[in-house]
C-alpha cells in the first residue's frame, strides 16, 4: 500500500469527518477525514480564534476558496491554503490552512430604480438583489490598516474597518452589501484577490443606503 493511502486510512480512523463543498456554488464535493491542530500558545487572538493547520489527505476534493464544515460540531471553514507535502516524489498528504467562518450571512447587489412612490419623479432608490444566501466567511475587526478621520470638528478619530474573508468563486464586489444577521448591513469598499490563492479579503464599513 502506498504511503498516501495509509495516512489516508489513518485519518479515517482517527481523523475528524468533515464535509467539503465547493465555494462558489455550496455544491457538495465529498465527505473526508482530516487532522487539525489549533494553537493554544500564541498570543494573536486571530491567530487563536480563527486559524487552525490541518492535514488532508492526498487525495482530498478540498481545494483553496472551499467551504468545510465538522460533522460533530457543524462548524464551517475556508480552506485558505493548500499545500501537497511530496514524498519520493509522491504527494503523499495536504497541509492546509483554514479559518473558521463566524458569519454564514447573505450578500446583495445594488440597483437603482425609478422610486415607486413618484413613478413620474426623475428619483432613484437602491434596490439590492441576493447574489449568494448563505454566503460563509469570516467577519473581524482588524487591528492593523486603519485610518484616522481628521474631517471631523470635534477632533481626529481612529476609522476601524471590518474584514470579510469570503471564497473568491462568490465574486463579491465593490459596492456590495453584507449582511451578516437581519438588521446589521456592511457595505464592500476594497476587495482585495491576491492575498490568497482562491480566497478574498473585502474591507467593510457601516452601509447607510
Amino acid at each position: 500500500m502506498a504511503l498516501g493511502d495509509e495516512i489516508r486510512d489513518v485519518l479515517k480512523t482517527v481523523g475528524t469527518k468533515l464535509s467539503v463543498y465547493a465555494g462558489g456554488s455550496g455544491e457538495s464535493l465529498a465527505t473526508e477525514y482530516i487532522d487539525y491542530d489549533v494553537n493554544i500558545r500564541t498570543s494573536n487572538p486571530f491567530h487563536r480564534e480563527f486559524f487552525l493547520e490541518t492535514t488532508f489527505p492526498y487525495d482530498s476534493k478540498a481545494s483553496a476558496g472551499d467551504v468545510i464544515t465538522f460533522a460533530a460540531t457543524g462548524q464551517s471553514f475556508v480552506v485558505m491554503t493548500k499545500t501537497p507535502v511530496i514524498f519520493e516524489n509522491v504527494v503523499i498528504e495536504n497541509d492546509n490552512v483554514v479559518y473558521r467562518c463566524n458569519v454564514s450571512g447573505e450578500l446583495l447587489r445594488p440597483s437603482q430604480q425609478i422610486d415607486p412612490d413618484a413613478p413620474n419623479s426623475e428619483n432613484y432608490v437602491n434596490v439590492f438583489a441576493s447574489v449568494r444566501n448563505p454566503c460563509y466567511g469570516l467577519l473581524t475587526e482588524s487591528n492593523y490598516d486603519n485610518d484616522w478621520d481628521t474631517q471631523k470638528e470635534f477632533g481626529n478619530y481612529a476609522r476601524r474597518e471590518m474584514f470579510l474573508y469570503v471564497p473568491n468563486a462568490v465574486g463579491i464586489e465593490i459596492e456590495d452589501r453584507y449582511m451578516p444577521i437581519s438588521g446589521e448591513y456592511y457595505k464592500v469598499g476594497i476587495v482585495r484577490r491576491r492575498v490568497f490563492p482562491e480566497t478574498d479579503i473585502a474591507m467593510l464599513s457601516e452601509d447607510t443606503r
